[in-house]
């Protein structure tokens, strides 16, 4: 018995230095017991002394937190003055010829005379034409998974050769009293200029797809050594040419300090993400392009961390991508994706990854990994925070040239939807002209909350009509004051009511609590997800208790008031609760912009997406809202059957409904299905077109038609290549989940706002005439599908089970009493 309990492993020969003190191996050994027995009290023992070992590490860590410590000196932010070299990677550019796009080319031309061109059918001389018009080769290569290679954001745009120059400056010292010289070019290995490679076929070129240029992420340009006290003052210049036969042509240019404040040379941040934009020289003045932004990133390394080898090679340091690699790298190690300025988790990205879909030239290819999926879509959010302050930059400043045109005009106390009004009533076509460019160029997030309620005209509800109380103050803060004593009396009477809507409505709280899948569970997240639902709910739930707003149950409603409370910004939060630079709108703010849509006669655009419908004397009563959404997925499959007839008998052939998607895209204004800063950049255009008079086909809903026709146009290839449903389902979901560059989403909306609005589709009565016959069809199923509902409410009471009015109604039918 004592020779059962004794264990003797022979090991094999061993190298010398396999010791835990120099290196620590993972051994795999494999072991035979003559019976069963003696297998599981080894591994007991085998068990016993290995939480022994845990046992006495944790007690040394015990041990070594009871020790006193000295007191630590707070670390004061040093000036380093040692030198370094820096790296630059030129990544990309986007939109560097704005007027070749259908946006830009629209926010150059006449509202009326483009309203006038497209009643009457596009003409030779359309100010609306534009060089890409919306097709297969839009965006050929944004899917949601690919073969591994780096999709593009943006458009191909003008078909034109761009390259960039850089170029390392130092202003001169001038005397007092005289204007300062040029600049004085600081040369590396002798050179005044470094040139990148040039890129054909697009205005919006990407270095980091070029094959010679994909493992380094893009061009890199170096400087030599740098010394902050001998160019105190130092810049770089990227200057971004369009490359041409004889000579090359500036398309703009953008300079940025160095050593000035350590921007580019603080050791403690030497890695930096930028997207700068682009400006051009005139009259001594710069003067900001209209679009135009490039990408770099750059890497300081200091001199000090240079180390020198005895045979004189320098230690390899990390590149400019690997430094970008380790900053994401706690984000890539996580189980889920979260938005880094919202604080959510991506819910899109739930619906991204098909490897299915991947084909190239007809033919499935081996399709990415989930994990470079995972970390691809990582990179891109990274990217979107720099981006979206790079454009928040140049829209604040062109709303501040307008705010402060319309003081000089003593117009600063109205609204933008009373200013609309007033100037179409006018016809004054210059100042409507710059209100739309603004609108469609995008809103500064600071100024959303007010800007969105203001072309709403929620702001006028709120402060003259409200909920049936109209008000007659004349004080601002008392009307705000009376705004929010009536939401606080609504929000009271909803608490208080034991509906079917309002049970639905917890239903519907609880579903978006499972929004959170963090595991384990962050309680810090948690408990910020649960604070936000709880507005949410708050917002719905005075909603419903409005006795004349008619407003029903629906999870997309509460889903809208989740997104429409989350913070604005451009900066990315150190915690998911953090909210410092970030603007928060109020539960009031959100309710009176949801009355106005669903409810008040100054808007109701959406009174039946979230509306009860019309109630007659003879129907029961009804849960469910309006069928506006129906409608209009009825005329987008209207769109596609007209414009993509070979595309519609796919859809038909293998099944798959556009409700499956885009009924639930339309309810939810495409939230949970785009990342959230595309979803409010595509909002600013949606809420502006709810109370535009002059609109083409189905007021300011038009535009979610419009995003769902050019999506399905723009896959057009992908969604013939589909072997099924699925497929279709997971190419249109992929493509709206990827679309990172806000800008893109409104080139695709007026891009197919000219394709179908333009004097083609609607205006000709083509898509008019199917759609009239679709609802017609509609229509009909929609009396019986109420007959069987007012059956199945009899059925859940006493009566017969009888629909009034019914073709049968010599029949006794069948009664739902309990015999006795």
């Amino acid at each position: 018995k004592d020779q059962l309990y004794e264990y003797r492993l022979a090991a094999g020969p061993l190298p010398p230095d396999a010791s835990p003190a120099c290196c620590t191996y993972e051994f795999s050994v494999r072991l035979r017991f003559p019976n069963e027995f003696e297998m599981y009290h080894f591994v007991a023992m085998l068990r016993r002394c290995v939480r022994v070992d845990h046992y006495q590490q944790a007690s040394k860590m015990l041990e070594y937190q009871k020790q006193q410590t000295a007191a630590a000196v707070p670390r004061q932010r040093q000036l380093y003055k040692s030198g370094g070299q820096l790296e630059v990677l030129l990544v990309e550019a986007r939109r560097l010829k704005p007027l070749q796009s259908a946006l830009n080319t629209v926010l150059q031309s006449d509202p009326i005379a483009l309203y006038e061109s497209w009643s009457k059918g596009r003409t030779e001389g359309d100010p609306s034409q534009s060089n890409q018009m919306l097709g297969p080769d839009y965006l050929p290569e944004l899917m949601g998974t690919t073969d591994g290679r780096m999709p593009k954001q943006t458009p191909n745009g003008s078909p034109i050769a761009t390259f960039v120059n850089f170029r390392m400056l130092h202003p001169t010292e001038a005397a007092p009293g005289e204007k300062p010289g040029r600049p004085e070019v600081v040369p590396y290995r002798g050179q005044k200029v470094q040139i990148s490679s040039v890129i054909n076929g697009t205005d919006s070129p990407v270095w980091a797809r070029e094959s010679e240029l994909e493992a380094a992420g893009g061009w890199t340009f170096r400087t030599g050594m740098i010394d902050p006290d001998k160019f105190p003052r130092l810049l770089l210049e990227f200057e971004v040419m369009q490359a041409a036969v004889f000579s090359a042509t500036r398309i703009g240019l953008i300079q940025i300090p160095v050593t000035e404040e350590q921007f580019l040379t603080n050791p403690e941040q030497r890695f930096k993400n930028l997207w700068l934009p682009l400006v051009n020289i005139k009259d001594g003045q710069q003067t900001p392009n209209i679009t135009g932004e490039i990408h770099v990133m750059t890497h300081w390394l200091p001199a000090e961390m240079k180390q020198v080898f005895s045979d004189g090679r320098e230690k390899m340091q990390l590149s400019t991508r690997q430094m970008f690699n380790k900053q994401i790298w706690h984000k890539v190690s996580q189980k889920c994706i979260r938005e880094p300025i919202y604080g959510t988790e991506a819910l899109y990205f739930r619906n991204v990854y098909n490897p299915n879909t991947v084909r190239v030239n007809g033919e499935k290819v081996e399709a990415e990994t989930f994990k470079n999926t995972f970390r691809r879509h990582v990179e891109e959010l990274s990217h979107a925070v720099p981006y979206l302050e790079c454009l928040e930059r140049r829209q604040l400043n062109a709303w501040n040239l307008f705010k402060n045109e319309l003081v000089e005009k003593g117009l600063e106390n109205r609204g933008l939807g009373e200013l609309r009004l007033h100037w179409q009533d006018t016809d004054n076509l210059e100042m409507l002209n710059k209100l739309q460019s603004l609108m469609l160029r995008g809103v500064p997030s600071a100024l959303r909350p007010q800007v969105w309620a203001e072309v709403t005209l929620a702001s006028r509800v709120s402060a003259t009509d409200g909920a049936g109380q109209t008000r007659d103050y004349a004080d601002e803060e008392e009307l705000a004051l009376a705004a929010e004593k009536e939401y606080q009396a609504l929000l009271a009477r909803g608490m208080e009511l034991n509906s079917d809507a309002m049970h639905q409505l917890h239903e519907d709280t609880v579903l978006l609590l499972a929004w959170e899948s963090t595991s384990p569970p962050l309680p810090e997240a948690l408990k910020l997800h649960q604070k936000r639902i709880e507005k949410a709910k708050n917002v719905v739930t005075a909603l419903l208790a409005c006795e004349d707003g008619g407003v029903a149950s629906s999870e997309s409603l509460l889903v809208l008031a989740f997104f429409l409370l989350l913070p604005q910004g451009y900066k990315e939060a150190s915690t998911v609760s953090a909210a410092d630079g970030l603007t928060q709108p109020s539960e009031q703010s959100v309710f009176w912009l949801l009355y106005t849509l669903v409810c008040h006669r100054y808007n109701g655009m959406y009174r039946e997406y979230y509306g009860l419908p019309v109630k007659r004397d003879s129907d029961p009563e009804c849960l469910i809202a309006g069928c506006g959404a129906m409608q209009d997925v009825n005329l987008l499959e209207c769109c596609v059957a007209y414009h993509e007839r070979d595309l519609f008998f796919r859809m038909n052939a293998l099944g798959f409904e556009l409700s499956t998607i885009f009924y639930g895209a339309f309810m939810r204004w495409y939230a949970t299905l785009m990342p959230t800063a595309t979803v409010f950049r595509f909002w600013d255009a949606l809420l502006f077109q709810s109370t535009n008079p002059k609109t083409q086909s189905l007021g300011g809903r038009d535009y979610l038609i419009n995003l769902a026709f050019a999506t399905l146009q723009v896959k057009r290839n992908e969604l013939m290549e589909c072997e099924s449903a699925a497929e279709m389902k997971g190419v249109v979901l992929g493509f709206l989940g990827s679309l990172y560059d806000t800008t893109t989403v409104i080139d695709l909306v007026h891009a197919a706002d000219l394709y179908l609005w333009g004097g083609a589709g609607f205006s000709s009565g083509k898509v008019s005439y199917l759609w009239t016959q679709r609802d017609e069809m509609f229509k009909g199923i929609n009396q019986t599908t109420k007959w069987q509902n007012q059956i199945l409410h009899r059925l859940a009471f006493e009566g017969q089970v009888r629909p009034p009015k019914h073709p049968s109604e010599q029949f006794a039918g069948v009664t739902t009493k309990t015999p006795e």
